[in-house]
């Protein structure tokens, strides 16, 4: 092993036991059901997303589904929650700062499309900007070492990773984790690769999915239905779509392709997402069309119902998508 994949290792063990001793007296706002009085905070910190540009202050709303700010503590400084990073060859195909998908501060998203008589739905994809510490708690379970401690005995349903997911397999998390979270190369074929996404029965997680705090919106009118990943680097689906969603990376970066319901991208449904990037998204004659953009913590992308999209994990990647 070389010099510097040593020192990376012992300083993301050492990480990971600061944090797992932090966890123990880290103190939380609420329970897991935002209250109202969780919405009573005026203001945070942004300036983790904005490079240390700005603080916004964040209006306040008086409602129930708030999304509760916790005690980062347990999290910052922790690198990528003990998950791979991507390499060289993956890194380059993170956009970075690129992305002509429109962005929003939390307070303008409250503002315009959330209210306490009903939410108003975007006609197009927006990314809204949140303090990561609004999901310290779940992020925190989300490392590495502490879902392989909670659930690594637990049976996870994989879906084939291509446009359809018609072909599953059931495996224990642990399994997946150790043997199937590897670098996609970009010959694999998304019918034979199969990735954790959606199909779960999140009851038999000891209610893992009331840890996280979901994003704003009514949620008087239906329940949300939520949908957890772990994907590792270069894995992702091709173009398809499904009805209205948020999603939210929690650790790594995942690239978005979107486009209108009318506006059917070119893509074969069993070629990886990967294999679309590399070979068919620079041939295009136009991109005018298609929206592009990288999420990483702290960015959560609201997609409106059947509009067409794909997806990139760069790095190992988790994430927690709320289909409305």
């Amino acid at each position: 092993m070389a010099k510097g994949s040593v020192l990376n290792a012992a300083r993301d063990a050492a990480l990971l036991l600061l944090i797992a001793m932090l966890h123990g007296s880290q103190s939380t706002r609420g329970s897991s059901e935002p209250t109202a009085d969780c919405a009573a905070d005026s203001t945070v910190d942004e300036s983790a997303l904005n490079g240390g540009e700005d603080v916004v202050e964040v209006a306040t709303v008086d409602t129930t589904n708030t999304r509760q700010r916790q005690d980062s503590s347990g999290v910052q400084g922790m690198g990528n929650g003990g998950w791979r990073r991507p390499s060289t060859e993956h890194k380059a195909l993170d956009t970075g700062a690129v992305c002509n998908i429109k962005q929003v501060t939390l307070t303008t998203w409250q503002d315009r499309h959330f209210t306490p008589g009903g939410s108003i739905e975007p006609d197009g994809p927006i990314v809204i900007r949140v303090p990561v510490e609004d999901q310290a708690e779940f992020r925190y379970i989300c490392t590495r070492a502490e879902l392989l401690r909670r659930f690594g005995h637990k049976a996870v349903t994989l879906s084939s990773a291509n446009s359809h997911s018609y072909d599953k397999l059931k495996v224990p998390f642990s399994e997946y984790v150790y043997t199937m979270i590897e670098p996609m190369g970009i010959r694999a074929s998304a019918k034979e690769t199969f990735y954790l996404f959606g199909d779960n029965d999140y009851d038999d997680w000891s209610n893992f999915t009331q840890h996280y705090a979901r994003p704003e919106w009514d949620y008087s009118m239906r329940d949300p239905f939520f949908s957890f990943g772990v994907g590792g680097s270069a894995s992702g689906v091709p173009f398809h779509t499904h009805g209205a969603v948020f999603a939210e990376v929690l650790w790594g970066r995942k690239r978005w392709f979107a486009s209108r319901p009318d506006t059917r991208p070119a893509f074969w449904p069993d070629n990886t997402s990967l294999l679309w990037v590399t070979e068919v998204l620079p041939t295009l004659p136009t991109r005018d069309s298609l929206y592009d953009c990288t999420l990483g913590p702290g960015m959560v992308l609201y997609l409106p119902a059947q509009w067409w999209h794909a997806t990139l994990n760069i790095g190992d990647t988790l994430f927690m998508s709320t289909f409305l």
